[in-house]
């Protein structure tokens, strides 16, 4: 037993972090909760510079949602190590109950590139996602191309550019195409950016076929962060837009 509270000295336990948020939301439809509380608890590990580990305990308890939710409880534990030569391993395990779902994800990054694998308890895969990536200049811009192939519920191939624009401006288009019948199934357009003398950050993206557009603001303030979502329907359609209000505390 006296073995457990040194091999945590030696690897260098953290502090406990939190995370309190509140969520307010204005919604025209009611196929989602409409506001929700949050508190997560992450505690992280270290074994010198090349060895990290974090265990994380997120609780959302029922609040203004229909008699027969329950609490929501997600336990996550990830680890991560850095060889001589720059690769880095990583994983992450999460379990989410009262629908007992459990996600595993691992990664491997290597010279610029990287390869992730995910898996889902829920789907019938093994594998549920395989994704790679690679960091590259294009006309002098920063940029990251993502490829990937889904396999549930059906297979899908997956394209993503992340293309740097200025200091303060990304933009990424993403693509994904049943490899069944080579039918584009999702087009999306993502675009983020940081107002400059401002603790802002924004995110906008836009999906043709949903007939969708969003826009995310955050502002960074003490001991957290502030953040309102406006989605709205491009179509006119009512009934499909909400509003949202967030606030995260941190410590």
């Amino acid at each position: 037993m006296l073995a457990v509270p040194c091999l945590l000295a030696l690897a260098g336990v953290g502090p406990l972090q939190g995370r309190l948020a509140l969520s307010l939301k204005d919604q025209q439809t009611l196929s989602s909760p409409a506001n929700e509380a949050t508190l997560e608890l992450r505690r992280s590990f270290s074994a010198g510079t090349d060895k990290l580990g974090a265990l994380l305990v997120k609780l959302t308890p029922k609040f203004d949602r229909d008699g027969n939710a329950r609490d929501k409880i997600e336990v996550s534990a990830s680890a991560a190590y850095r060889s001589a030569d720059d690769m880095i391993l990583s994983a992450e395990a999460t379990h989410r109950s009262p629908d007992n779902r459990f996600e595993a994800k691992a990664a491997v990054k290597t010279r610029g590139y990287t390869l992730s694998l995910e898996h889902d308890s829920v789907d019938s895969a093994a594998i549920s996602l395989v994704e790679a990536s690679k960091g590259l200049l294009v006309l002098g811009k920063q940029c990251r191309l993502n490829a990937g192939v889904k396999l549930v519920p059906e297979t899908t191939a997956l394209a993503k550019a992340e293309v740097t624009v200025t200091d303060n401006l990304k933009v990424t288009p993403i693509v994904s195409c049943r490899t069944s019948d080579s039918k584009v199934s999702l087009v999306k357009l993502e675009a983020s950016g940081i107002a400059k003398g401002y603790n802002i950050g924004w995110k906008a993206d836009f999906i043709p076929a949903r007939h969708e557009a969003s826009l995310e603001i955050k502002e960074a303030v003490d001991h957290g962060v502030w953040i309102a979502k406006a989605t709205v329907p491009t179509d006119g359609a009512i009934g499909t837009g909400s509003i949202a209000l967030k606030r995260e505390i941190i410590w």
